[in-house]
């Protein structure tokens, strides 16, 4: 299969003796093994994968192993297979009228007549992402729609980390609060010609294979940036294996900071009573006093990365309507439990009168 892609036959034609301009690069990344193509990485070696076929291992390697994070599965398929473009990120902002599930629709669709079909999307859990007209439309494109846990931003935390940062930016570079959309393509050209200190290479130059060159007119920018451009002789393939490495070491770095300053969360089990975290609802009304907890409910469904299906309980809801939602342990406590000593009355002492 590999002959079927033109790239990957062009470079196993130069490793068979075909004169090429970088001829010695792709000895040096490439080699032939049993008239397989392998790519060489910090590693070892690793066969590579057409292009055609890439979804099929990217499947085999989720889908059908386990549905594991995002790091196990591309540490799952490194450890036999190289593609490029395994991972990076690209950052795509649109102003929006409303948030309602046409304009979130419509909005995609754009992305995708522009930048192609995403393997998956990550959202939160409002309405415009929960609606049935949006979850038929990522449906009918073969995206798999994953929805984060009830409150927990954090599950999506590279949206909320360009979230501040456009934010922040906008309070910059916005003179009128009226017309800080008209800000936002000049915005997205910035954040994705920055270097990035994890990959040490802009968006832009991952996804184009360059650097664009500057919007902003701003001549000295567009020299430098010219002169670099002829001074680069690096191919996307050395590029993008050099940005999988750089990725790999910046993770184990916020790996270890992250376990350091953080607990293990308690593990919960299926059928076990919990309380949950109560957010009142905008009613105008002070909730001071409200319990900070209400249940009980009972875990009905243990899910991957921490999270639990929680739900009311069969004969005692809460409310008159049913509640079920995806929370984490933040969000939960052990329902109160009367321990054994309490559980058989006290017997009565004999009362004794004297006289």
């Amino acid at each position: 299969m590999q002959q079927q892609d033109p790239k990957l036959k062009e470079i196993i034609e130069i490793l068979q003796g075909k004169e090429a301009v970088n001829k010695k690069q792709i000895k040096d990344d490439y080699v032939l093994q049993r008239c397989r193509l392998h790519r060489r990485t910090q590693n070892g070696q690793r066969l590579v994968v057409p292009r055609g076929v890439t979804w099929r291992i990217v499947r085999s390697c989720h889908d059908e192993a386990g549905h594991f994070g995002v790091e196990k599965t591309l540490q799952r398929i490194a450890k036999n297979f190289w593609f490029a473009k395994m991972r990076h990120k690209y950052v795509i902002i649109r102003a929006v009228k409303n948030t309602r599930a046409a304009t979130a629709i419509s909005t995609l669709e754009e992305v995708i007549m522009v930048y192609g079909r995403p393997i998956r999307i990550i959202s939160d859990r409002g309405t415009a992402f929960t609606s049935k007209n949006f979850e038929a439309m990522v449906g009918s494109h073969g995206i798999q729609h994953v929805k984060t846990a009830v409150r927990t931003p954090r599950a999506n935390g590279q949206a909320e980390r360009v979230n501040k940062t456009v934010l922040a930016s906008l309070k910059c570079v916005s003179n009128n609060e009226n017309e800080w959309d008209k800000c936002l393509p000049n915005l997205q050209w910035s954040i994705n010609s920055l270097v990035n200190a994890t990959t040490r290479q802009s968006p832009n130059n991952l996804v184009f294979g360059y650097d664009p060159r500057d919007v902003t007119n701003n001549k000295l920018i567009q020299a430098v940036q010219d002169e670099e451009t002829e001074n680069t002789t690096q191919s996307k393939e050395h590029l993008y294996e050099e940005v999988l490495q750089n990725i790999h070491q910046e993770k184990l770095k916020w790996k270890q900071r992250f376990d350091a300053a953080h607990a293990r969360p308690k593990v919960y089990t299926e059928g076990e009573l919990v309380a949950i975290e109560f957010v009142a609802a905008a009613s105008g009304k002070p909730h001071k006093l409200e319990p900070a907890y209400r249940g009980p409910y009972v875990v009905s469904k243990v899910l991957s990365n921490d999270r639990y299906l929680v739900e009311d309980l069969p004969d005692t809801p809460q409310t008159s309507r049913h509640y079920s939602g995806v929370l984490t342990p933040e969000h939960m406590k052990p329902w109160c439990i009367l321990g054994p000593e309490n559980d058989v009355e006290d017997e009565e002492e004999p009362v004794v009168i004297t006289e």
